[in-house]
């Protein structure tokens, strides 16, 4: 998050937004809307969602295939 925003984590990155959810349910159909494309593109280096959850998940994987290698 540090390298893509200006905040530490995902958590907060949500805290900051002012959108609310209770279930994942909520938060997949929130970032189906506009708005939160919008958010997303004011607030990182990434046009939308998609752009920013196909990032992560590159990341991620990275992470885990150097992690594999010193194991």
């Amino acid at each position: 998050m540090k390298q893509y925003t200006s905040v530490s984590s995902f958590e907060v990155f949500i805290a900051q937004s002012g959108f609310v959810f209770e279930s994942e349910e909520e938060f997949n159909k929130l970032t189906e809307t506009e708005k939160w494309n919008e958010y997303i593109g004011e607030t990182t280096i990434f046009e939308d969602w998609d752009e920013m959850r196909e990032t992560a998940g590159k990341v991620y994987i990275q992470r885990r295939i150097k992690m594999m290698e010193f194991n």
